[in-house]
């Protein structure tokens, strides 16, 4: 199976948005390989990111997250 068939699988079966780090973490691949997956899913229009409050840790209050595209955003 693709790197990006495993993230979108990983994206689909979450509720929420789901954090570069979180993807990371349950596929244990590094930060790279994950980052470019994200970048071409964003530009294929399967995945799209938003920014989100960081729950916990230090740096940046505001941190991106990914979650599917809706058929209907892609209409519109």
């Amino acid at each position: 199976m693709k790197h990006t068939d495993r993230i979108l699988e990983i994206i689909s079966n979450s509720a929420d948005p789901v954090t570069l780090k979180q993807i990371q973490e349950q596929l244990e691949l590094n930060p790279g390989t994950v980052s470019g997956s994200l970048v071409f899913l964003c530009k294929c229009g399967k995945v799209c990111r938003e920014k989100i409050e960081r729950a916990s840790g230090t740096g940046p209050k505001m941190q991106w997250a990914y979650k599917l595209v809706d058929t209907v955003e892609k209409i519109n």
